[in-house]
């Protein structure tokens, strides 16, 4: 479920709010902070390609080998829109209340992507399934994946490499599915902790289209970046 921090009753915000400042509460908890330095550098390397682009632009096309050499400058211009949106959104993320981090305790399931977005808060008791999958290239081994599937059509799934963050889960899962068939659970902080829901104020809707377009990490975007850059593999080859 997306809701905003304000939108949490004030007690679970503010239980939230020292849970990533302490980084976790230790045993029974997985905590990790939310990579964004790749928002940076991609919005860097956009906006360069849309400067360089915008500079062909004005040149003018007569001066252009091919018709087909058009097609490097609107990709170009693709780069003045998403290179200062991700830059922007990432010294949002910098300067937020709560940075972006990912979080599993014995009763939830929290991301957040900095306090100026909506975080994803699940409760681990209403998830009707759950895989834990091993995940390869090959035959090479890329981690461990923990997919959980709640109502409405909601998934959450992250995946693990340090053997340490693995067993952390694994222990973290262990005291949600003691806590389900209503055993007692060690006297932890992280059991004390409690749930985090239900009881919000008003949950937010799924996101829409313009949010998905002010939003530099949607899979709109990505998606959006990923074809262009795969058209214009053939045309720098064969060029």
């Amino acid at each position: 479920m997306r809701v905003r921090l304000e939108e949490l009753p004030p007690d679970r915000a503010d239980r939230l709010r020292r849970i990533v400042q302490a980084r976790g509460l230790g045993e029974g908890t997985l905590f990790q902070p939310g990579p964004r330095r790749w928002l940076a550098v991609l919005g860097l390397l956009a906006l360069g390609a849309g400067l360089v682009s915008a500079r062909i632009l004005l040149s003018g096309f007569s001066d252009w080998p091919r018709p087909a050499d058009a097609f490097v400058p609107w990709i170009g211009l693709l780069g003045l829109v998403y290179g200062p949106l991700a830059l922007a959104d990432y010294v949002r993320s910098l300067r937020a209340e709560l940075p972006p981090f990912f979080l599993l305790t014995p009763y939830n399931l929290v991301k957040g992507r900095g306090s100026h977005r909506p975080l994803d808060v699940y409760r681990l008791p209403e998830a009707h399934a759950f895989q834990r999958v091993e995940q390869y290239s090959g035959t090479k081994w890329t981690g461990q994946a923990f997919v959980f599937d709640f109502d409405g059509k909601d998934r959450f799934r992250f995946v693990l490499q340090r053997k340490e963050d693995i067993a952390t889960a694994d222990r973290a899962l262990a005291l949600a599915q003691a806590a389900g068939q209503g055993e007692p659970l060690p006297d932890l902080p992280a059991c004390r902790l409690g749930d985090l829901g239900p009881g919000y104020s008003a949950p937010t809707p799924k996101p829409g289209s313009l949010e998905k377009l002010l939003d530099p990490a949607s899979e709109t975007w990505l998606l959006l970046l990923g074809v262009l850059c795969l058209a214009f593999i053939p045309y720098a080859i064969f060029r």
